[in-house]
């Protein structure tokens, strides 16, 4: 996202009287991979909004998460991790990610302020390669003093075939949860087959004839894009989402108009879109 269009969106931000949100949020891609990106965290953060932000670990951008994490009240800091051995998650996502995971989450525990912000939770997208492992990661979340965990199946992509759960991977995890009660509210929404089909696990897919559960995002979420779209949730890649606004448009409406108009939209491509449902539980 080009620097001119994050300072128009601070300065809208800034001006509108009718504010209508409740935080702030960076995600990418990975953030810390743009140079300037202390720079921008701290021009955000003069929105007054609570500023939020996703990373897998500090790559790029000159700084550390612990400078930053000092200077800027990050009240969310969502740290990207899905395995507890080193070498089986390098080997899914590259040498070096596992030890600047842990590093990140290690940076967000050790500076809470008063209030207890910033308030650290670990996103783990579930696979094939670390599905067996997510009670040993639960464990280790809770050791390190994780605020909250959020697993969650994986977005269906084009290499989606070659990561996907098995059913029997999911009848392990049924087993494992039968007899780890807290394990299973330590997973959440994204693997109660009462809310997810194993099929959209499986293959990526809804179920034909059934309807998707779990989605409330409309009317609570703006996402700009790096181009200056603006859509009503994080589908758009891949549901048949309305265009909400541009940011380079003329006569642009408040963004809390853009909410409104959000919420009334209900567009087709919901009923096939796969989105992971998450469901973040306190781990402490």
């Amino acid at each position: 996202m080009p620097i001119d269009l994050i300072e128009w969106i601070c300065r809208r931000l800034e001006n509108e009287t009718n504010r209508n949100f409740d935080e702030l949020f960076m995600t990418g891609g990975e953030v810390t991979a743009l140079r300037g990106f202390p720079d921008i965290a701290e021009r955000l953060s003069t929105s007054k909004l609570p500023l939020g932000v996703t990373t897998s670990g500090w790559c790029g951008a000159q700084g550390s998460w612990p400078d930053l994490l000092d200077k800027i009240p990050f009240k969310k800091f969502y740290v990207s991790f899905g395995h507890p051995d080193i070498d089986t998650n390098d080997a899914v996502r590259g040498s070096g990610s596992w030890v600047r995971a842990v590093q990140a989450i290690r940076d967000g525990v050790a500076v809470p302020d008063e209030r207890g912000y910033p308030e650290v939770s670990v996103i783990s997208a579930v696979h094939r390669q670390n599905i067996r492992a997510l009670e040993s990661l639960w464990t280790l979340l809770k050791d390190w003093r994780v605020d909250r965990w959020m697993p969650a199946y994986l977005e269906a992509a084009e290499a989606y075939s070659a990561f996907m759960p098995t059913n029997e991977d999911l009848d392990w995890l049924a087993a494992t949860k039968e007899r780890s009660p807290q394990f299973d509210i330590g997973l959440g929404q994204a693997f109660n087959p009462t809310q997810v089909p194993r099929s959209l696990i499986t293959t990526g897919r809804w179920p034909k004839n059934q309807e998707p559960h779990g989605c409330d995002t409309l009317g609570r979420l703006l996402v700009v894009h790096p181009n200056g779209n603006i859509y009503g949730c994080y589908g758009s890649e891949h549901a048949e989402l309305s265009l909400l606004g541009h940011i380079r448009g003329p006569d642009f409406p408040p963004f809390g108009d853009l909410l409104d108009k959000a919420a009334g939209s209900i567009p087709g491509g919901c009923e096939a879109c796969p989105e992971p449902i998450q469901n973040s539980l306190s781990l402490r």
